[in-house]
């Protein structure tokens, strides 16, 4: 059964206080809590001055209570005694203290600091067999700092990477244009304007942050052998390589809030985090905003709970009375009353009671859409190009709402127990991937590519040779040209940025969009949009053409049969309506079984086992029974009924 936490603060309230905020948890359903993410100053009031009984205390009676604990490193938040007196241990010598995430990821200050604090609650927390998983630090990223050891760590990095050849960091930076080319490795400097640089320095502090976690890792593992090390990544963050990051923890985690996605979007990461392990997830904060609905609040857990998440965390236990995040809603209020997320905990408790145990072998998923951290960084490097996260979504939410079981993997996963894989835009060509790609496609397998795909290097130049890379053969067309859209190009590059014509689904009228003739069912007579390719075919069967606009005539959609697969190129955007018309086309070539909706608002999850239907909205809605036994929900005659916010599972094979 899931297991319910949430965030802790034992530091914010009187001792006092304590159990019976845990009995009332208890009493919600919550039997797990994440404690101490921001309690240095508590923990280490002066340099070296360490005062941890009262965590002692709060264990012992989180102990004898019988509730589980995911105690956290504090390093994301420093004392003052430390930001004042060893301001070498801050981002940019930063001297003013109060707020999270100032530290420098490449002080070995610092990083002595958080070890020391670190063997200190090692120490305590080794004596207790109620915990069940460390959290280290506290949402990794943000604090990329650009100070003289930073710089001399990123010249050293560089150093590595290019065997001390600078004339070939030169030559694969194309620093030849606009004058740039670098003479001595001490002249190498941050912020930089060659994409190619801004690749580089993403891809640095991506690996700087790693080699901090590691740090912390193999510290916990050494002195607090046993219990699962993990951190709160984020679904919707793109800092930090998760795909690389992934190898150090034991136990795949992260935050979600739902206010900084959509309900798809939200899938997408659970999809992403259950394969980074191969292994169900944790998430380790949820909001619960004041103006989030109850049934939401419970749906988007037994949301998490069908994609594979197995601890759901409620951020935070109590709403904030002091510091920066009054506005947070809690399961307590500012009054010490519960709320509506707190009733949302004690239903949720009750539902878990009846949903089924998930495991891995459950996911049988036969479409993966490929995502990649350094394709992110790509099209927040080069000029013009839109943001990726919207992107990403727009790919994998026409597949999520034809009812499939999805796997979201890196490149490097094994594609072959896939029948279908999706390339959404991916610029970035590294080396092996054409071969891979040629060889599950030549197996049986289907690829499709959007546009933009497998243009550029490793490096981030634009490759010497006809699109798509190394792969004109596979797929049988090649681009000759193509543009963007007017009015769809941003640079915002912030994780929590909204690019709104990306997200737009429908093209303004001020932007170009471009009707299709097409023999795919659902396709024709719809409009590409925001990106266009004018593709050559070469053996290629032309399954759209541009009808209207300086492409008109041209092929717009391709699919070549290669082997005993197929490699499909899509040569513009489209709409999720056709898009979807796409996929289905597609899936039904490829053999896979669909089973979407008939309200667009409701999400089907199949698993090998059971079918489960999820209703986004506020509206009681029906929708058609499957063959199997209701574990979960109503039914009426052959209908399912699902209240608002409702959810239903159906086994739809007997368990032997």
């Amino acid at each position: 059964m899931n297991t319910l936490a949430v965030a802790y603060y034992p530091e914010h309230v009187a001792e006092a206080q304590w159990a019976h905020d845990l009995q009332r948890m208890l009493n919600g359903g919550v039997t797990a809590v994440r404690i101490l993410e921001f309690a240095w100053g508590r923990l280490e009031p002066r340099d070296g001055e360490f005062t941890l009984d009262w965590v002692r205390r709060f264990m012992d009676l989180s102990r004898q209570m019988g509730m589980n604990v995911v105690p956290c490193t504090p390093t994301a938040a420093q004392p003052p005694w430390m930001i004042v007196h060893c301001p070498e241990t801050t981002c940019h010598h930063a001297q003013t203290p109060g707020a999270r995430r100032q530290y420098c990821f490449s002080s070995p200050r610092f990083r002595e600091f958080g070890v020391r604090v670190t063997r200190q609650l090692i120490a305590v927390m080794a004596s207790y067999d109620n915990v069940i998983g460390w959290q280290i630090d506290n949402e990794l990223g943000f604090n990329f700092c650009q100070c003289a050891h930073c710089l001399q760590t990123y010249q050293e990095w560089l150093h590595a990477r290019f065997h001390g050849d600078l004339d070939a960091l030169n030559a694969a930076w194309g620093l030849v244009f606009w004058s740039a080319e670098y003479n001595d490795w001490g002249d190498i400097r941050f912020g930089m304007t060659a994409p190619e640089a801004k690749l580089a320095e993403k891809r640095f502090f991506s690996d700087l942050v790693i080699d901090f976690l590691r740090g912390f890792v193999d510290l916990l593992h050494a002195e607090h052998p046993g219990v699962p090390i993990t951190t709160n990544f984020m679904a919707n963050f793109e800092q930090i390589d998760y795909l690389q990051a992934r190898q150090l923890v034991d136990v795949a985690a992260y935050d979600s809030y739902y206010n900084f996605h959509t309900l798809e979007s939200l899938s997408m990461g659970n999809d992403l985090f259950r394969c980074l392990k191969r292994q169900p997830f944790w998430t380790l904060e949820n909001g619960v905003d004041p103006d989030h609905p109850t049934g939401l609040i419970a749906l988007l857990a037994l949301k998490a709970w069908a994609h594979g998440e197995v601890l759901h965390t409620f951020f935070p236990w109590r709403a904030f009375n002091f510091g920066a995040e009054q506005v947070m809603g809690g399961l307590v209020d500012h009054a010490d009353r519960t709320t509506r997320a707190y009733t949302a905990s004690q239903q949720l408790q009750e539902t878990y009671r009846q949903l089924p145990t998930l495991t891995m072998d459950d996911f049988t998923a036969q479409v993966a859409m490929v995502y990649s951290y350094e394709n992110y960084w790509l099209h927040q490097s080069l000029p013009h190009y839109p943001e990726y996260f919207f992107v990403l979504e727009s790919y994998y939410k026409s597949l999520n709402r034809l009812g499939l079981c999805i796997d979201v993997v890196g490149e490097a996963a094994d594609f072959s127990s896939y029948k279908v894989v999706v390339f959404p835009p991916y610029p970035i060509i590294n080396d092996g991937l054409a071969d891979k790609i040629r060889a599950f496609v030549a197996a049986g397998g289907i690829v499709i590519a959007a546009p933009k795909s497998f243009t550029h290097t490793a490096y981030g130049n634009w490759q010497q040779m006809v699109h798509p890379a190394g792969l004109t053969d596979v797929f049988g067309a090649s681009v000759r040209e193509g543009h963007w859209a007017k009015n769809y190009l941003t640079n915002d590059s912030s994780c929590l940025g909204w690019d709104v014509l990306s997200a737009t689904e429908l093209a303004p009228p001020e932007m170009h969009a471009y009707p299709l003739r097409s023999d795919v069912p659902g396709l024709d007579g719809q409009h590409g949009a925001k990106v266009f390719e004018w593709l050559d075919a070469d053996g290629a069967e032309v399954w759209a053409t541009y009808t209207d606009g300086m492409y008109a005539g041209q092929a717009a959609l391709t699919a070549h049969p290669y082997g005993q697969g197929w490699a499909i190129y899509l040569g513009c955007g489209l709409p999720e309506e056709a898009l979807r018309a796409l996929y289905r086309h597609v899936l039904q070539r490829a053999v896979v079984p669909m089973a979407p909706a008939v309200h667009a608002d409701v999400e089907v999850v199949p698993l090998a086992r059971h079918r489960i239907y999820l209703n986004h909205t506020a509206q009681s809605v029906r929708e058609p029974k499957p063959e199997g036994t209701v574990v979960l929900g109503e039914t009426d005659g052959s209908e399912l009924v699902l209240p608002p916010y409702g959810c239903a599972v159906v086994e739809t094979v007997l368990v032997s």
